[in-house]
């Protein structure tokens, strides 16, 4: 998911194998609508099969926690991406912040835990 153009996200891909892997890419020109809206994290969700209810979206910025709740998802802000010294991701309403990758596999199985 990401407010980038379709034509730049695949430059962009191959300089990240894993996220060449990625089931779904969604970018800012797939709908007439971008993030902040929260249809395109809804269409994610349906394309994947997966109730927006039960998804959980990570970003690094303000706007991305405003779709996640727009749409129902649980948001965590990813505290290792490009958020600036001028920023209060602690002020943006998220569920969480997660401040390495690895706390997101952390997270994930604890929430299988409870289930």
């Amino acid at each position: 998911m990401t407010n980038k153009p379709g034509f730049l996200t695949e430059l962009l891909l191959p300089f990240f194998p894993d996220l060449m892997k990625a089931q779904v890419i969604v970018c800012g020109d797939t709908l007439t609508v971008a993030k902040p809206h929260p249809e395109p994290l809804l269409h994610a969700s349906e394309l994947l099969g997966v109730p927006h209810t039960v998804c959980a979206y990570i970003g690094d910025i303000e706007k991305d926690m405003v779709a996640a709740r727009a749409a129902s998802m649980h948001g965590y802000v990813a505290g290792w991406g490009y958020i600036g010294e001028d920023h209060s991701p602690e002020t943006w309403q998220a569920h969480g912040i997660l401040p390495r990758p690895e706390a997101l596999i952390e997270m994930l199985e604890l929430q299988k835990e409870h289930k």
